[in-house]
């Protein structure tokens, strides 16, 4: 079974340090961690950790030796400012870490959807429970949002072949329709031609790579490809 990838995010290095540890201890792997919250939204985006441990209450600003030559110092942001980046632009749980919040800190956090909280100081068995649970949630959502883009899917495909007459229309359209419901990249949709494969419609980006593909496949390639007959 694989570790959960944790960033831990925590302005006092000796506490960074102890949850790093505890966290290893508990059998998670623990990424990395930084007390800076324009640091933790670029190492979310770089580590792709499964949840992002939290302190609410952050340095505004990034240490003098990780600025760029001639580079300002970027605009205050703190824990829940981040946190809001992190889970609008990577879809990544966080879970809030804190000591002390004010109800009208509490309220702004809330609004970022976090998956949990753990008061500090808190035991093992409190930091195992509420990881378990965040990770347990966000897993069950990205099912439910998969499912739900899978029906989108196949209304928007089924509504199509009811109207649609011309097959290479049927095609095209089913083609972006998967790229729109879906989230693809590219979708694309090749038949045999003999022992070869030809390109019948797509939808997206990449299709140089696609017609790569298809001009350099060899014979026996093409001759291994599934047939294209449906009953």
């Amino acid at each position: 079974m694989n570790k959960a990838r944790i960033l831990v995010v925590e302005d006092e290095l000796i506490v960074a340090r102890d949850i790093q540890r505890r966290l290893a201890q508990l059998g998670y792997e623990p990424v990395a961690a930084t007390g800076y919250a324009a640091e933790a939204v670029a190492l979310a985006s770089q580590l792709r950790p499964d949840l992002v441990l939290m302190d609410i209450h952050l340095a505004d600003h990034r240490q003098p030796e990780l600025l760029a030559a001639g580079e300002r110092q970027p605009a205050q942001m703190d824990g829940i400012v981040a946190a809001a980046k992190i889970r609008e632009l990577l879809d990544i749980p966080v879970v809030y870490l804190t000591a002390y919040a004010d109800d009208t800190t509490l309220a702004q956090a809330k609004l970022t959807g976090p998956f949990g909280y753990v008061v500090k100081p808190f035991e093992d068995r409190e930091l195992r429970s509420t990881l378990e649970m965040a990770l347990y949630k966000h897993a069950s959502e990205k099912r439910v949002n998969h499912l739900n883009q899978v029906l989108r899917a196949m209304r928007a495909v089924n509504h199509l072949i009811t109207r649609q007459t011309k097959p290479d229309h049927l095609i095209a359209r089913a083609c972006e329709i998967l790229a729109q419901t879906r989230g693809y990249r590219l979708v694309w949709i090749g038949l045999r031609n003999g022992d070869r494969l030809r390109l019948q419609a797509s939808s997206g980006e990449g299709l140089p790579f696609v017609e790569t593909i298809i001009a350099t496949a060899t014979a026996a390639q093409g001759q291994a490809l599934p047939g294209t007959t449906a009953a």
